[in-house]
């Protein structure tokens, strides 16, 4: 092959390359073990959010199910998986259907003659993204830059934990253990950390930041499910449902909250999450959130919680 391109060795095809550039060196750091490189790679990971750590409106829900490991290490045969497998017949002739059916319903949903749905090619999909993105103007930036008369702002849990470090961020990030404290979302992997602190870094942090002149708490609260059957569940109290967990929990959060006002950060109003059970987007009915229990089973039912009570006679403690 090397007499067919006319060159003598493999270097030649290198020659272009100033010899500089050819094996310069690297300010890298000194060698690490697997266990250690893994360990920083995940320290980095731990900064970022990701679907495990916030709602995410991706997939309606299809996300929130278990795929036994068998699944992936079938698929992940030479039998099954090559780099073409999306351009397999068998297999883009069903994406192909699937992506005609959702355009059809989009176009017949909103009138619209024309629906785009996906891009096998990346590049095409961000050359299209991009000479369709809005165009900003001087003035647009001016704008969006003024300032604002309040910011809403819903506070639930510190997604992460750090701790200072010799590392170049200064910090890594403390991963939660699996007995900390939370408030957890029913049949699915995902929970809210119980982490009150949050209240007050994350009002302080609006004022540190933006100068924000007034806050409101437009959700703090946490779900809290005591369905029958679930194991070590305690009693009502009389007749209405024990969610002395729910008392305990915002109580905490609150607290932070006034911390934060003492020490002159602008909270003008606080909205706990929320009033009645409600309707959680993709997770329904069994994340109660309320203070307000809505017994769906029985014609929808409301019934007042012990944290209802609580609740009003803290804001009542308040305004006196």
């Amino acid at each position: 092959m090397l007499h067919a391109i006319g060159i003598d060795q493999l270097a030649d095809l290198f020659k272009v390359v100033p010899a500089k550039h050819r094996f310069p060196d690297l300010a890298l750091p000194p060698a690490e073990t697997e266990m250690e490189a893994v360990a920083e790679l995940q320290n980095l990971a731990w900064a970022n959010e990701s679907a495990r750590d916030l709602v995410c409106f991706l997939g309606a829900g299809a996300y929130n199910h278990y795929v036994p490991a068998a699944v992936d290490a079938v698929l992940r045969r030479g039998e099954f998986l090559t780099a073409y497998t999306p351009y397999q017949p068998e297999l883009s002739q069903g994406t192909l259907q699937a992506i005609f059916e959702y355009q059809s319903l989009v176009a017949a949903l909103t009138g619209m003659d024309v629906s785009n749905a996906s891009h096998y090619d990346g590049a095409t999909a961000v050359a299209e993204a991009g000479a369709d993105a809005p165009k900003f103007t001087e003035e647009d930036m001016v704008a969006i830059g003024s300032p604002v008369d309040f910011v809403g702002t819903n506070i639930y849990m510190a997604h992460h934990i750090v701790r200072a470090s010799q590392t170049g961020r200064g910090f890594e990030v403390v991963p939660y253990q699996p007995t900390h404290p939370n408030s957890p979302y029913p049949g699915v992997d995902l929970a809210i950390q119980f982490t009150p602190e949050s209240m007050y870094w994350g009002t302080r942090l609006l004022v540190d930041l933006w100068n924000v002149k007034e806050i409101y708490i437009t959700e703090n609260g946490g779900p809290f499910p005591h369905e029958p059957g679930l194991p070590g569940l305690q009693p009502d109290i009389e007749g209405m449902e024990n969610d002395s967990d729910r008392i305990v929990w915002t109580r905490a959060y609150l607290s932070q909250l006034q911390r934060a006002t003492a020490d002159g950060v602008p909270v003008r109003g606080y909205f706990h999450w929320s009033l009645l059970d409600n309707f959680e987007w993709q997770d329904g009915w069994w994340p109660q959130f309320g203070l307000v229990e809505v017994d769906r089973k029985h014609g929808m039912k409301r019934t007042v919680r012990p944290s209802a009570k609580w609740f009003a006679e803290t804001i009542k403690k308040i305004n006196e």
